[in-house]
C-alpha cells in the first residue's frame, strides 16, 4: 500500500461519501471504467464543482439492485 492510500476491505468500512480512489479496493476493475460508469449515469454520484463523491447508502441501494438484475437475468 502507497503512503497516503486507504483500503476499506468492506463496504461497511467506506466513509459516508466516498471518492472513485476509495471504491477501487471493492470494484475489480479499473477506476476509468467507474468513471465512464459515473458519466453515462450508471454509478450513483454527485458532483462538488470538479470532484465526484459516491453516497455510501446509494452505492448500496445500487450494488443490491445489480444483485437483483443478475438473478433474473440468469433464470
Amino acid at each position: 500500500m502507497r503512503t497516503g492510500e486507504q483500503r476499506f476491505p468492506r463496504l461497511e468500512d467506506l466513509p459516508e461519501h466516498c471518492t472513485i480512489k476509495e471504491l477501487k479496493p471493492l470494484f475489480p476493475v479499473h477506476p476509468s471504467t467507474l468513471y465512464r460508469m459515473v458519466e453515462r449515469g450508471e454509478l450513483p454520484h454527485l458532483r462538488f464543482g470538479g470532484k465526484i463523491v459516491i453516497p455510501k447508502r446509494e452505492l448500496i441501494q445500487w450494488m443490491e439492485g445489480e444483485k437483483q438484475r443478475v438473478r433474473h437475468a440468469s433464470q
